[in-house]
C-alpha cells in the first residue's frame, strides 16, 4: 500500500512539474463520447458503438478506459496482410470545446504542445491504434494530417500515444482530431490476430487520469517532460 501511494505521488509530481506553455491536449469523457466513425477502409458489421456502459460495451467484459468503441470490421483482400482500419473522429469544434470544458465550439489548439491519449485494447485479439490530427490554413488551402504512427497492442494491453506539435502549422484551425483502429486479418496463420469479420474493443481515458489510476507507468510522465520541455 505504501509503495502504491509513493508511485502515485511521484506521478502526480511529474505531471504538475510540466510548464503550462507545454501543456498537452487530451480527450476527456465528454469529448470521447462525441466521437464517431469518420471513414473505414472496408465494410463494417454495423454502426460504431460508443459507450461508457461496460455491459453494453462488451457483454460484461473488462473496459480499461472511460469510454469504449466497438464494431466489426471486414478484411480488405486479397493482400499480404488483409489489413483494415477505421478512423474515429467527430464534430471537431465541439469535441475540442468538450475536452477544454468550454461553452462554445473552438478549433484552436495553438496554445498546446501536443496531443496525447491513453488507449487500451480490451479485445482478445491483436489490434493497432494511432492518433491523428488534421489542420487547415484559415485562409484556405490543403489540410495537413499528422499521425502518431501505428502501435500494435496484444490482448488487453494499453499504451499512451502522443503527437508533438513542434513545427506543426495552422493549429488555430484544427479541422479533425481523433484516433484510428486497424489490424491484420491473418488468423489462419496466427490466431492471435482477428478473423474476418471481427469486432474490436478499444477504450480511451485522458492521460492524467490514466496515471492516477495506475494503468500506465512512470515512464510516461518522464517521457512527457523530456519531449516537451
Amino acid at each position: 500500500m505504501k509503495t502504491r501511494l509513493l508511485v502515485l505521488s511521484i506521478a502526480t509530481l511529474c505531471l504538475s512539474a510540466a510548464p503550462a506553455s507545454a501543456s498537452l491536449f487530451t480527450l476527456n469523457h465528454d469529448a470521447a463520447m462525441l466521437l464517431d466513425e469518420i471513414s473505414v477502409s472496408s465494410s463494417t458489421t454495423g454502426p460504431l458503438l460508443v459507450t461508457d456502459v461496460v455491459d453494453t460495451y462488451q457483454l460484461g467484459g473488462p473496459m480499461q478506459g472511460y469510454v469504449g468503441f466497438s464494431t466489426g470490421l471486414y478484411a480488405v483482400g486479397p493482400g499480404p496482410d488483409y489489413w483494415a482500419e477505421m478512423t474515429i473522429g467527430g464534430d471537431t469544434g465541439n469535441v475540442i470545446a468538450a475536452a477544454l470544458d468550454l461553452g462554445i465550439a473552438t478549433n484552436d489548439l495553438s496554445g498546446f504542445g501536443g496531443y496525447e491519449l491513453f488507449l487500451a485494447n480490451d479485445n482478445d485479439d491483436i489490434w493497432s491504434v494511432q492518433l491523428y490530427i488534421e489542420t487547415t490554413p484559415l485562409g484556405g488551402g490543403l489540410p495537413t494530417v499528422t499521425l502518431s504512427g501505428w502501435t500494435e497492442l496484444i490482448s488487453h494491453q494499453n499504451t499512451e500515444l502522443a503527437i508533438n506539435f513542434t513545427g506543426l502549422s495552422d493549429l488555430d484551425n484544427v479541422t479533425d482530431i481523433g484516433f484510428m483502429v486497424g489490424t491484420k486479418f491473418i488468423s489462419a496463420i496466427d490466431d492471435t490476430y482477428p478473423s474476418s469479420p471481427d469486432f474490436f474493443h478499444v477504450s480511451v481515458v485522458p492521460v492524467p487520469a490514466a496515471v492516477i489510476l495506475g494503468v500506465i507507468g512512470l515512464g510516461v510522465a518522464g517521457w512527457k517532460l523530456r519531449k516537451f520541455t
